[in-house]
């Protein structure tokens, strides 16, 4: 009770500190919720709004993004857990002439609820997350229609399986540090009211696990290799956007990511790794997100996602027996495709004159099927068919304005995943997890 209290109290004093900041810092939110440069948008309405700050005779704009809040987490059969979500966004942007910015900008998030992440071996049980990004980004418009963007980046994340666990010894922490070079073009006219725009985009990025020594490799009477989990990232990311606050507004994107393992050799049908012959996945994800406004209160989404993951790597599984008898060897163990479809409803509800109480309606359903992949009952005996695990996610959000510049804000999510992968001595495939979380947003 007393630690409660005292997590408690210390929100309490932070969301004291954000509302008194309201009212002292001056710049105006245009980012709205970007967690990097890529979307940030800076219009000219909101230019002319900045104060006159200079770096070395150069205007600058500054940014602020605050969330503060109060969570509260459960898993179904395990210990609830109160906490806090920390999400802070700073970037000073530096305006060079109407046409030319330069962005940096840095994202700081601490979480402290009860989560199940997924990765490619299975979900993990997670109570605290702790991310840094930092991004460097030179705007330069070249013309009336195309717009170029040049990032630098780099990301540090650490996780917490148990409270006693030190932030550097996580077994899933990870640093990437890559570029970036964007080009938008806009389609159409803006004078009609309607944002039309294509673009592409090229990622590079180097991932390293610095502490990840595999399950599935110790298992296996295979060595496990030092680097086994890192790798180089090539993405590329072709865009559309059509913004049209009267009508149908729709954003697609392919999104293919080839990533290169640098140390993870792969499993041959005798459990012998192949000497020479590295892990190379390849995914490819479709995006496509509607939105419409039915009316002036109502407004209806819709997300839609599918992911195709290719790879050569397979398993052996040495059961951890010296006989051969009993081992499974499995091929393409990463292969799996899944679709993702979310549809959500958005109604806001007049309070006082200009201050709209608006709630969020959404249900997600996530379907992931792997091709070679077989599923194991509770004892570890494989089984016939290959896994397939779903999820389900209600959600329910409320939002109200207290000043122009915050607002009071209240998430719940429901997440049930089912799987017929019923082994779950390492990872978890079969839980209910509810999470709560009510606080403050605050847009400078």
């Amino acid at each position: 009770m007393k630690k409660i209290k005292k997590e408690l109290s210390l929100l309490a004093f932070l969301l004291v500190i954000c509302f008194l900041a309201c009212n002292l810092v001056y710049a105006d939110d245009n980012i709205a919720g970007a967690k990097d440069t890529r979307d940030l948008e800076l219009s000219d309405e909101n230019k002319a709004k900045q104060s006159d700050i200079r770096f070395f005779g150069k205007k600058v704009i500054p940014i602020l993004n605050l969330d503060l809040l109060g969570t509260y987490s459960k898993i179904q059969g395990h210990n609830d857990t109160t906490g806090a979500i920390v999400d802070v966004l700073a970037s000073p942007a530096i305006k060079i002439n109407d046409n030319h910015y330069v962005i940096p900008l840095y994202n700081f998030n601490y979480t402290r609820e009860q989560q199940i992440i997924t990765e490619e071996e299975g979900g993990y049980s997670v109570q605290q997350t702790l991310n840094h990004n930092v991004y460097l980004t030179n705007k330069l418009k070249l013309n009336d229609k195309l717009t170029t963007k040049i990032s630098g980046f780099g990301s540090w994340s650490y996780n917490k399986e148990t409270k006693d666990e030190n932030w550097s010894n996580g077994l899933y922490n990870y640093t990437d540090v890559g570029g970036i070079m964007d080009f938008e073009y806009e389609l159409g006219d803006i004078r009609d009211n309607v944002f039309d725009e294509a673009g592409l985009e090229l990622e590079y990025y180097k991932r390293k696990y610095p502490n990840f020594k595999s399950l599935i490799s110790l298992a296996s009477p295979t060595a496990s290799e030092e680097d086994e989990k890192d790798y180089d990232g090539f993405k590329l990311i072709f865009g559309y956007l059509r913004d049209n606050p009267q009508g149908l507004s729709v954003e697609a994107a392919y999104q293919p990511l080839w990533k290169k393992y640098i140390d993870k050799l792969v499993i041959g049908s005798d459990g012998v790794l192949i000497d020479g012959d590295k892990r190379e996945d390849n995914r490819h994800a479709f995006d496509l997100n509607l939105k419409y406004p039915t009316t002036k209160r109502l407004t209806l989404y819709l997300e839609n996602e599918l992911t195709i993951n290719n790879s050569n790597q397979n398993f052996y599984d040495s059961k951890g027996t010296t006989s051969l008898s009993d081992d499974e060897y499995i091929s393409n163990y990463y292969d799996y495709n899944s679709y993702m479809i979310r549809p959500k409803v958005s109604y806001a509800i007049p309070v006082k004159e200009e201050k709209d109480l608006t709630v969020h309606l959404a249900y997600a359903y996530l379907d992931k099927q792997y091709n070679d992949r077989k599923a194991q009952s509770s004892t570890g005996l494989y089984m016939s068919e290959d896994e397939e695990d779903q999820f389900h996610t209600f959600s329910f959000g409320l939002s109200y304005p207290i000043t122009e510049k915050v607002k009071a804000i209240a998430l719940f999510d429901y997440t049930i995943a089912k799987s017929n992968m019923e082994y779950e001595k390492y990872y978890r495939y079969n839980y209910d997890l509810m999470s709560i979380a009510c606080g403050i947003s605050c847009r400078f």
